[in-house]
């Protein structure tokens, strides 16, 4: 396959680019976020936060445990666990949202609130299962 954009040389393995174009699209694209870090930095909060947003809704848009629907109390939790191999393996944040994205939203994944999945990753169960409540001994 050539370079998409030059058309002259291979493009590099993986890649639809030449290392000569990779390399100049890299060195431009670090001087247009130069010019303007902050509204860089905004763009990337913003698309992140729609990307989010977008991966929770596919998966019910609200914690399947205890119902929590607002987005800032939410996470996307692995169902059978391994999520922290999961994300030493491809990346955390915004580079998992993009993974459940390019994946097409694989059914390993499901929508806890920070204090459900928090729960379950601690104690291995979560609180609104019935199991145990401080002070009824």
């Amino acid at each position: 396959m050539t370079c998409s954009l030059c058309k002259l040389r291979p493009a590099a393995d993986g890649f639809k680019r030449c290392d000569e174009c990779r390399a100049e699209w890299s060195a431009a694209m670090r001087r247009y976020r130069a010019k303007d870090p902050e509204r860089h930095r905004r763009y990337q909060r913003e698309r992140h936060a729609e990307r989010r947003l977008r991966a929770l809704h596919r998966y019910g848009g609200v914690c399947s445990c205890c119902g929590e629907g607002r987005y800032e109390f939410l996470a996307l939790d692995h169902i059978d666990g391994g999520g922290t191999q999961h994300r030493d393996e491809i990346g955390r944040g915004s580079v998992m949202v993009d993974w459940i994205i390019e994946h097409d939203f694989p059914p390993i994944f499901r929508v806890l609130c920070h204090n459900c999945n928090g729960a379950l990753g601690h104690y291995g169960y979560c609180p609104h299962e019935g199991l145990r409540v401080v002070g009824d001994e």
